[in-house]
């Protein structure tokens, strides 16, 4: 057997990386996440060449309509280009010279153009409609009206219907679907191009939609000739207008009426506006419309019959999941797999399709209950294959919602039924197991873990392969008996090592360590954060940070993408306690050169959050990095950037946590900045005044002396702002927070401007605000402002 590769650098390693870089990348999203993922997307089209004489066409057609600019009439924009730089300036053809900024003005705006043109071909020849033309299309647009005032002047009317069709395509962010179409309505009026009535009334639709233009409602309500088209109801594609109108205009009883109308005359007609009628009945707060709903969705299933189509009963899925109906979603599902449309085959398409639709009954579910109601209806009708999924998925929500019982009888239901549990089942069982603390459901935990260790070590002497979840004894298990345990993997290694550490059994701990070297597995981000947890409770500070960088910078001969190993929210916590822990320690001080300061662990935080804030699970990394009362992070870093006096950085991390996390200062975090405050303002530099600190009456006074200013700070914000101190108290959500965070930011600001004055104030918060790659707002006042 060929052995997993090894780290260059062992756990314990003592070496020091001077160049820190996070080479990890997360683990890849399935399939079956419900939320566009950024790193699994298809490059855009090829793009073909154009026409030479396409320019040329759409500037004479552009002339008929209104005047070029004088920049344009003077230099075509494909000939700023062809000037001669060695000819001293001058073109080819009068000898006059061409300002330098004039030809860099006509190549920013010659580029922008071509790309256009390019877009708006491939649009017209191939026909495409996907989501990533579309932003594609509408960026380049905008970068093209934004290096010319006079592009939209220059459109021919070809490239004005193909840029229009594509962004009035179906879209599943129908609000900017909608703001599109309005500014291009805007930009073809304030040129003069004749829209067609399909483009008045989608116009309409969006302006009704985004509710911007009541006014238009009431018009087309009242006298629709006004607007300038009159829907017949004749034809099927203004009956479906109509129909859209009615229902984004409010009228939801109206609009179904019409509907009915439609498909009674004509029955093949497309049933996309059935589900933009349903969804606007899904999205009222009316418990009458979800009812509605629910009848709109028994009438096209009884309509359509085996007519429908996947897409359909997602729309009808997402639907009720936006109105919480968990038994209409339920209802879906099974229709789902009982009209042929999933778990037809044994595929792993076929499978993530089904995990999928699964998910999204998964975000309906409240509590432990519901969660079980779905997966217990979701077992009766999806084939054997799908019932390990499905069991794990129970078992985690067993596991998070801190239920052991449940955890137990989920085993049991398994055993039950006839399916064999893996590796993975059992170490949810260990988790919940060890998260009750008692001791009964301690020891079955710590007796399961170590049957599978054993089991991991009979398995490697026999060759057999470890590390993955499901390992080869595993895989066929109609061979284990009931009894017996799989092997462990990693992550088994990890739980029963972390819970002898707790206990502080480091015998134990070596022996797995040991155990774990010798079968040659790979570390994942569990056994990471165990061995770092290790390490801080031995009291070695700078070892956990050696294990972090190492692991998480692998080799370059190493493929990255094949690791799974990236940090997660607990492990960036965890650093942040490294290097609290490793400041307040008087032993520790003369090493802690050799941890990040903390204006490089925040650029280090915020490098991590980047990679991980567009994925669709993004608040599971958030979870762990800001704790259950999502805040459990400030008060980390605001205490480390006390130990180190840096007030500045103090600033900064305030504004990262606002702007990065959504986290705001509470009273925990205001009475921490007091109190740095409090022993910094009254104290110079000197050594010897801040020894006698604490032996003296100075303590008290520089508390009592930021109080005061604190109240003055507030005062004059108040007046500035015309508040009392009654109503500034009941100020909430958005208002009341950037209130004392900009409190706060003021207060920082008047101490530095006293210690550095208001230019070297600016300057120390500009010089944090870089080292931690931080180059937003940092309050609403400048040291120059503040008293």
């Amino acid at each position: 057997m060929l052995a997993l590769h090894l780290p260059r650098c062992l756990f314990h390693s003592s070496r020091y990386l001077q160049i820190r870089t996070l080479r990890t990348i997360p683990r890849k999203i399935p399939t079956y996440t419900r939320t566009f993922n950024p790193t699994l997307h298809e490059p855009p089209l090829p793009v073909e060449p154009i026409s030479t004489d396409e320019p040329a066409a759409s500037l004479q057609h552009a002339s008929t309509r209104g005047t070029l600019s004088p920049r344009t009439s003077l230099t075509l924009p494909w000939q700023s280009r062809r000037c001669d730089s060695n000819n001293g300036g001058r073109n080819n053809a009068g000898g006059r010279r061409i300002e330098i900024a004039q030809v860099n003005q006509e190549r920013t705006r010659c580029r922008p153009y071509t790309k256009f043109k390019q877009v708006a071909q491939l649009v017209r020849s191939a026909g495409l409609k996907s989501d990533e033309l579309r932003r594609r299309f509408w960026k380049v647009y905008n970068r093209a009206k934004s290096a010319d005032p006079h592009f939209v002047s220059t459109i021919s009317n070809r490239d004005w219907k193909a840029l229009w069709n594509i962004q009035a395509a179906e879209s599943e962010d129908q609000v900017k679907r909608a703001l599109r179409l309005v500014e291009l309505f805007d930009d073809m009026a304030s040129v003069g191009i004749s829209s067609t009535w399909k483009q008045r009334a989608e116009h309409l639709e969006s302006s009704i939609a985004l509710g911007t233009d009541s006014k238009l409602a009431k018009q087309w309500k009242g006298e629709p000739s006004t607007l300038g088209f009159r829907l017949q109801p004749s034809k099927p594609e203004q009956l479906e207008m109509k129909a859209r109108l009615h229902a984004h205009a409010g009228n939801l009883a109206y609009a179904r009426k019409i509907i009915d109308k439609l498909f009674d005359k004509h029955h093949e007609w497309d049933p996309s506006v059935i589900i933009t009628v349903f969804r606007l009945h899904t999205s009222s707060t009316s418990i009458r419309d979800n009812e509605a709903a629910e009848e709109m969705y028994d009438e096209t299933k009884a309509r359509l019959g085996d007519n429908m189509t996947l897409e359909l009963y997602d729309a009808f899925l997402h639907g009720f999941q936006e109105a919480r109906r968990l038994e209409s979603a339920k209802q879906v599902f099974v229709d789902m797999i009982g009209g042929g449309c999933l778990a037809t085959s044994e595929s792993a398409e076929d499978l993530n399709q089904v995990l999928k639709r699964l998910h999204v009954l998964y975000s309906i579910g409240l509590d432990m209950s519901v969660m079980s109601n779905i997966i217990t209806d979701a077992i009766k009708v999806l084939p054997a294959q799908y019932l390990g999924r499905l069991f794990g998925d129970w078992m985690q929500v067993a596991v998070i919602e801190q239920a052991p019982e449940a955890a137990s009888q989920i085993f049991d239901t398994m055993l039950q039924r006839g399916f064999m549990p893996d590796t993975y089942h059992f170490n949810m069982l260990i988790r919940a197991l060890l998260r009750t603390q008692q001791s009964p459901n301690v020891l079955k935990a710590e007796n399961i873990g170590w049957q599978m260790i054993n089991e991991a070590r009979k398995a490697y002497k026999s060759d057999t392969k470890l590390g993955s979840s499901i390992p080869k004894t595993t895989k066929d298990r109609s061979i284990r008996r009931s009894h017996d345990f799989p092997p462990a993997n990693v992550t088994t290694f990890a739980l029963i090592m972390h819970h002898h550490a707790k206990k502080l059994q480091w015998e134990y701990v070596e022996y797995l360590l040991r155990q774990l070297k010798e079968s040659q597995i790979r570390p994942n981000t569990t056994m990471m954060n165990v061995l770092m947890h290790n390490k801080t409770r031995q009291g070695a500070y700078m070892e956990t940070w050696l294990i972090y960088k190492e692991l998480t910078n692998p080799p370059d001969d190493v493929d990255i993408t094949a690791i799974d190993l990236f940090p997660n929210g607990a492990t960036i916590r965890h650093l942040w306690v490294v290097l609290r822990f490793a400041l307040a320690d008087p032993e520790h001080q003369g090493f802690t050169f050799l941890l990040p300061s903390p204006e490089k662990l925040l650029l280090e935080t915020r490098k991590w959050w980047r990679m991980c804030q567009r994925r669709p699970d993004a608040s599971r990394f958030h979870l762990g990095l800001a704790g259950a009362d999502h805040g459990g992070i400030s008060a980390l870093m605001l205490h480390c950037f006390s130990y180190t006096q840096d007030l500045p950085g103090t600033l900064i991390a305030l504004h990262v946590l606002r702007l990065d996390f959504n986290i705001y200062p509470t009273p925990r975090e205001v009475d921490i900045i007091k109190r740095h405050l409090a022993w910094i303002d009254p104290l110079g530099d000197d050594a010897d005044d801040q020894a006698r600190f604490e032996f003296r009456k100075a303590k008290r006074i520089a508390t009592e002396q930021v109080e005061q200013m604190w109240q003055i700070v507030l005062e004059q914000r108040l007046k500035r702002m015309g508040l009392t101190v009654d109503e500034a108290r009941e100020l909430k959500g958005d208002e009341g927070r950037e209130f004392g965070i900009n409190l706060l930011s003021e207060v920082i600001r008047v101490v530095l401007k006293r210690r550095h004055g208001a230019k070297g104030a600016e300057k120390a918060i500009k010089t944090a605000g870089e080292n931690a790659g931080f180059r937003g707002t940092t309050g609403d006042m400048t040291a120059y402002e503040v008293a």
